[in-house]
């Protein structure tokens, strides 16, 4: 059994290898080189291709093979992403082909609040991270719907809310509950898009957390990096990434570079542990 524990440090001590673990600044390699630390960790896990995808923002359909997948419940296909086994071995890594279409929102048809169908009341609870009844989200969150009832509305408007109200920060590591990201409005997409689905429940909109890739250029790296963001029910389940959000882009959705492997609640997003450093992709 292996125990580990994650304590806060000041950001210069935490960047300090001397001071951490001596060992490190003085490790040699077989080769007598010393000790160079690894590159941060959404590059160093990023995941190229062959085939690059201009604009990847603005792309509506999606195409490409993955392998490497360790277990099958990694493998989901919904409305907007179809997903099939192409190996014929039953036991993994599995290889999948996976199409993806992204649809514009619209309001027309979107159900007004309150939701009556039953089916969808788990995914307006509090769960883990998600303290939907906390004082600080039921209020924002009633003060950004106001008296506005199409559910498709409510969801753009805290949607930009979150992603106006966040700084980036990719120095916050550990998952925090929502009622702790609004106070400290700083984080990584997990951050947004946590506070974005606290928020989205706790105005009467059914939704569920996200985690799997998409496709950037970081640090000059271009490839799929993991990603987290989520899908809202309003009238079929629609993704919302506050993250990536780009008021300016002359289109709504979220663009099909986004594949999904887990969905939920915060700790289902756990699941992406298993795939990080193993996946391979080709772009078709």
């Amino acid at each position: 059994t292996v125990k580990m524990v994650m304590v806060a440090e000041p950001r210069a001590r935490a960047l300090d290898l001397a001071a951490i673990s001596p060992a490190l600044t003085t490790t040699r390699t077989a080769a007598g080189k010393s000790y160079v630390p690894p590159a941060d960790f959404a590059v160093a896990t990023a995941i190229s291709t062959a085939k690059a995808i201009a604009d990847p923002r603005s792309l509506k359909k999606l195409k490409v093979i993955i392998d490497g997948i360790p277990n099958d419940k990694l493998i989901l296909s919904d409305a907007r992403q179809q997903e099939s086994r192409l190996t014929l071995h039953p036991a993994p890594p599995y290889e999948v082909s996976v199409e993806v279409k992204a649809e514009q929102w619209a309001a027309a048809g979107a159900p007004d609040l309150p939701l009556q169908d039953v089916t969808l009341a788990p995914y307006l609870k509090p769960a883990a991270y998600l303290p939907v009844d906390d004082p600080n989200i039921r209020k924002t969150a009633a003060q950004v719907r106001g008296g506005e009832k199409n559910s498709y509305r409510i969801a753009l408007s805290l949607r930009d809310w979150v992603h106006n109200a966040m700084t980036p920060d990719p120095t916050i590591g550990v998952p925090r509950s929502a009622a702790d990201i609004f106070q400290r409005r700083r984080g990584v997409c997990r951050d947004y898009a946590t506070l974005y689905t606290a928020l989205a429940r706790a105005a009467g909109i059914p939704t569920r957390l996200c985690s799997g890739i998409v496709y950037g250029d970081f640090q000059g790296k271009a490839g799929f990096y993991y990603h987290a963001w989520a899908e809202s029910w309003v009238g079929k389940w629609v993704a919302v990434d506050p993250t990536l959000f780009d008021p300016s882009h002359p289109v709504n959705y979220v663009d099909a570079t986004h594949i999904k492997f887990a969905q939920g609640d915060v700790t289902q997003m756990f699941q992406m542990v298993s795939i990080v450093g193993r996946l391979q992709i080709t772009v078709e």
